[in-house]
């Protein structure tokens, strides 16, 4: 491809119009993102960077799971990430600590209820002998 400013001045000189215009832009935004992707194949190295790593993060995966000894398709975000509308979106901060909070009380109150729950268990193994 020519050099960018080769083309303005072949613009101004010939006083193009407006489609060719739209054509020069279109060229000078293309040279644009192919700059930016080789830069940022410099920076991040060829195997790392992915162009699309924006749009992978709102898409969620599809997996197949057995319930109810049935299949289900689910949808699933990456972690940090929450299904919200059939896309990803990022969990805030506040959300994120709610829901630590909520899973410590969780925790404690399963623990505390195990006790019991293996007395329970302990009682139907005995009858099932």
């Amino acid at each position: 491809m020519s050099n960018i400013f080769d083309l303005i001045s072949e613009q101004k000189s010939s006083q193009a119009s407006k489609a060719v215009n739209t054509s020069l832009l279109q060229k000078l935004a293309e040279s644009i993102k192919d700059k930016k992707i080789a830069l940022a194949g410099e920076v991040y190295g060829p195997s790392e960077y992915d162009p699309n790593e924006l749009i992978d993060e709102a898409t969620p995966k599809r997996k197949v799971v057995v319930r109810n000894g049935k299949r289900k398709k689910i949808k699933k975000c990456k972690s940090g990430f929450k299904l919200q509308g059939g896309r990803c979106v990022k969990i805030k901060a506040k959300e994120k600590r709610r829901r630590s909070k909520g899973a410590k009380r969780g925790a404690r109150k399963r623990k505390s209820k195990s006790a019991s729950t293996e007395r329970k268990r302990k009682k139907s193994m005995k009858k099932r002998r």
